[in-house]
């Protein structure tokens, strides 16, 4: 029974990490064109990097399904 859904888990891990990514991804886009995104954060830098650093975590993710697992 565990393999019926094999394919639906992998799938759904997918779409998951492709959201997140373009989830942090809006994020700093939204960071770098609005100055009320400016003045909220005291280290612009710092915000964009640790949400560009999320975004990596989830490409990997990603990555890791596409050539790894479920082969």
């Amino acid at each position: 029974m565990a393999s019926n859904y094999k394919g639906r888990i992998i799938q759904t891990l997918k779409t998951s990490a492709k959201a997140n990514i373009d989830r942090h991804i809006m994020n700093v886009d939204v960071l770098l064109g609005s100055h009320v995104g400016l003045a909220e954060h005291g280290n612009l830098m710092e915000t964009i990097e640790k949400e560009l650093l999320e975004a990596a975590k989830y490409q990997d993710i990603l990555e890791m399904l596409n050539n790894h697992v479920g082969r």
